[in-house]
């Protein structure tokens, strides 16, 4: 069935420009922008437990959008709508006929005495539930176990068997006794994960933060190639990960607390980001950190991108010394408009001095890291300097030896790589990715480290050769390009000796590393 959050197109209950800044606005466009984030908030939240077969759970979420935001546009509210039916046909088709009222004293002794012998799945479950009716959730909990044992429908088990663990060991010990039954259990994976994902959602309802998290994290471990699992969980951890910048990293398990202090401790020494610590020294992704960010700020995450054109007008009024303490840098402009990438847009009396200093009716803000933005900073006052001396060289050359020229001049301002990654398409069967080393960088090509291992690439490549979708890395960046081979070359002396240079050269390089003046 479908229920993808992402399917709801223009369900906001009024307009508004995520991640925008206008200090001039009303109280009541900041209202529509936290309903508007509210509400994609209950979307994702819905299509969570719906992905990971708690449909009642869904089908909740979705009742209460309904009637805590009237003002969605009609269409939105019969999808949704639509949705919810589709979801109770889905819990009653799973139920069965199962009743969930509450039974007689005479109807459970009846139940009790027709399951009392019976081993078929149906009877067992009958009996299990007859137990938890009456109280008696150690016997009820045996007979949940045999069916953990056959192949018995997950689903018709979850919430009971989650219940009744609940009701016998209390909050504190439902973990380790949910743990144990899944142990001595003939359970696939993605069985195993959705049980202590339920769990997890009871304590989380129960105020135990910690513990859901911990369970949350436990269910991500065991399906790591379950893509949709793993997107649902991921998604379950953030909405819990507003704590500080950090939270998400924390609560997903990839730093503790001590590593976050020592990261800290470490960053201040260099005179570094923490950021920088964390991917450097603790081997933390990029791409996991900007989701910590943007969880926290609620903002786009953005990283360097070397293709960005410079706003050199923009940069002419504006001080880099200011920028690089502040840690802010605008990126482009348009109209009115300008997209800013600060390092913690959190601060209100900054943001409208920024507005104030750009001029602008408005800002859309992103969240960076600090060295992404120093990148940033560098490179479009570089792109100045260049612009400002070769207006230098121009009124200081007389007008009768200035040469007319129909096209502007750029420099190339190539990154500065430590190592290339491809894959040649007669290694794409075995899967084998090429690592390199570059040695040297300059406008003119890129020395790669060909050690004899690889050697048989000096066989495979020759000078004019093509190795299409080359990845090459830069402390900051990573650029994907086609290159050429100029020359491979036998080291005969240093530390290298024995070893191959291998030459290329890729004008997408080039022409994205331009820097005019």
């Amino acid at each position: 069935m479908g229920s993808d959050a992402d399917d709801f197109e223009n369900v906001s209950p009024a307009p508004g420009n995520r991640g925008s800044s206008n200090p001039n606005g009303n109280a009541v466009e900041k209202v529509a922008q936290s309903s508007e984030n509210l509400l994609e908030s209950r979307l994702k939240e819905a299509k969570v437990y719906s992905s990971m077969g708690l449909f009642e759970e869904s089908r909740d979420v979705y009742t209460r959008i309904l009637v805590e935001f009237p003002d969605i546009p009609s269409h939105s509210r019969a999808r949704i709508q639509e949705q919810i039916d589709q979801i109770e046909a889905e819990i009653a088709e799973r139920n069965g006929d199962d009743s969930e009222a509450s039974l007689s004293t005479e109807e459970l002794s009846f139940i009790r005495r027709e399951f009392s012998d019976g081993e078929d799945a149906e009877d067992v479950l009958g009996r299990g539930k007859a137990f938890m009716e009456t109280g008696q959730n150690s016997e009820a909990l045996e007979e949940f176990r045999k069916l953990l044992g056959i192949d018995f429908p997950v689903d018709r088990l979850l919430g009971t068997l989650v219940e009744c663990v609940l009701r016998l060991c209390g909050p504190e010990e439902a973990p380790a006794r949910l743990e144990k039954l899944l142990t001595e259990s003939s359970l696939g994976k993605r069985e195993r994960a959705r049980l202590k994902f339920k769990l997890g959602v009871e304590l989380e309802n129960r105020g135990r933060l910690q513990a859901a998290i911990d369970l949350y994290r436990a269910a991500r471990g065991i399906i790591p190639e379950d893509l949709n699992m793993r997107s649902a969980l991921d998604a379950k951890i953030a909405g819990l990960s507003t704590g500080s910048r950090y939270a998400y990293l924390l609560n997903q398990g990839w730093i503790s607390q001590q590593d976050l202090a020592e990261a800290e401790a470490r960053a201040k020494k260099a005179g570094s980001s923490v950021e920088a610590v964390l991917m450097d020294v603790f081997g933390i992704g990029k791409e996991e950190i900007g989701r910590s960010l943007s969880v926290y700020y609620g903002l786009p995450f953005r990283t360097y991108d070397p293709n960005t054109t410079v706003p050199i007008d923009l940069f002419t009024r504006l001080d880099r010394a200011s920028l690089s303490l502040e840690a802010w840098v605008p990126i482009s402009t348009y109209e009115r408009e300008a997209d800013v990438l600060m390092e913690a847009p959190d601060d209100d009396d900054r943001i409208r001095r920024i507005q104030e200093l750009l001029n602008m009716d408005s800002l859309t803000l992103a969240v960076g890291v600090r060295e992404d933005i120093q990148a940033y900073i560098d490179r479009f006052f570089q792109a100045v300097d260049l612009a400002e001396k070769a207006a230098q060289v121009r009124e200081a050359t007389p007008a009768g030896d200035r040469k007319t020229r129909k096209e502007r001049r750029y420099v190339p301002s190539i990154p500065d790589f430590s190592y290339v990654e491809f894959c040649m398409e007669g290694d794409r069967q075995e899967a084998l990715i090429r690592h390199l080393e570059v040695l040297n960088v300059s406008e003119h090509g890129i020395g790669l480290l060909l050690r004899k291992e690889d050697e048989d690439l000096a066989d495979t490549l020759q000078p004019g050769s093509l190795i299409p979708d080359m990845t090459f890395y830069a402390t900051w960046t990573l650029i994907r390009a086609d290159a050429t081979v100029r020359h491979i070359t036998p080291i005969t002396t240093g530390q290298h000796k024995g070893h191959y240079l291998l030459g290329v050269q890729s004008k997408e390089i080039i022409e994205s590393s331009k820097v005019p003046y």
